[in-house]
């Protein structure tokens, strides 16, 4: 912003740029300065691995392969994904010739859209490809299309002029040539509306279309490992005192089922330093859950299995087994 603001020459639009960003940004500064906090942000773009920090700090060759394995997955899966929502993505799989050839064909598209703006060009410009280079640098293991949603609506702009000059240029020797753009803004919708590929499952309702989909999916119960996780938030609402500090590896959603402080564990090999960690936060109870993040059997388990007299159970959900331990700080 403050780049294209520069080059139009609106020294006034600079200085309220400058002067709104700091006084929305000014009181969670203040916070940190007085906790003593640096940017979180910062300590895990710089890291590894923000989930494994006794692998250290990242260096240049790992920035480059960061780079490199992230531009693939953007380009083969979430760009696609996020634009054409119909479409399933398989982490796990290799992107094929099909994958490589979608993402190059959107791409392409929003690079004509680019081209073609009259307007505010550089700022759009500007937009996404500063938040790209931010994304290129992300750990990868933070992936998936939350990243680029406030990117999409500028995206399927550029998709729809892009794809408008294409089919222009098609028409150009027709007498369709005029309606190229209104052709290609029937696209979208018709997309949105596309049957997905879920045909072999007897529930039509989820498998048709997105929004329906969507719709029908938002009143499943829970996979049984959340089920669990919410189902002891829930008992700790009911039965721990207000006062409680938990930690667990999803505290916010944990405290918005239990009503109760919570924090994470340490992300600690050192044992002691993770009891340690948990008595300096004041911690007063631990959750063993299931939802499958290596951190917890990594650090949290092990701690407990080798020093069982700080622990206590406190409540054991089944299927699949889910702990609720006091910890004894003392």
């Amino acid at each position: 912003i403050l780049l294209f603001l520069l080059l139009e020459k609106k020294w006034k639009g600079i200085i309220l740029t400058i002067a709104g960003f700091g006084r929305l940004a000014m009181p969670w500064m203040i916070r940190g300065w007085a906790l003593g906090l640096s940017s979180s942000y910062q300590k895990q773009l710089l890291s590894i691995n923000p989930y494994r920090p006794e692998l250290g700090m990242a260096e240049w060759g790992d920035f480059l392969l960061r780079i490199q394995t992230n531009f693939v997955r953007y380009l083969n899966y979430e760009i696609p994904s996020s634009l054409l929502p119909f479409i399933e993505v398989n982490y796990k799989a290799t992107p094929t010739w099909h994958n490589w050839l979608l993402g190059g064909a959107l791409l392409l598209l929003m690079i004509i859209g680019i081209s073609k703006l009259r307007s505010y060009r550089l700022l759009i410009l500007g937009y996404l490809g500063g938040t790209f280079v931010v994304l290129l640098l992300w750990p990868e293991v933070w992936f998936g299309i939350r990243f680029l949603l406030p990117l999409l609506p500028f995206m399927l702009l550029l998709l729809i002029l892009g794809l408008s000059t294409l089919l222009s240029a098609l028409f150009n020797l027709s007498r369709l040539a005029p309606y190229a753009p209104y052709i290609s803004l029937l696209v979208l919708p018709l997309l949105l509306l596309y049957t997905s590929s879920y045909e072999r499952s007897p529930d039509k309702n989820v498998n048709s279309y997105p929004l329906t989909r969507l719709k029908v999916e938002a009143n499943y119960i829970y996979p049984h490992n959340w089920q669990r996780y919410f189902d002891m938030a829930k008992y700790a609402k009911d039965n721990l005192p207000k006062s409680a500090i938990i930690a667990c590896r999803k505290p916010e959603l944990f405290h918005i089922f239990s009503d109760r402080f919570t924090c994470k564990y340490p992300f600690e090999e050192d044992q002691q330093k993770l009891l340690d960690g948990l008595k300096d936060r004041q911690v007063k109870y631990v959750v063993v859950d299931q939802l499958g993040f290596s951190s917890t059997n990594r650090y949290l388990v092990p701690a407990i299995n080798n020093n069982k007299n700080r622990f206590r159970r406190q409540l054991i959900l089944e299927n699949p087994t889910t702990y609720l331990l006091e910890f004894l700080s003392n």
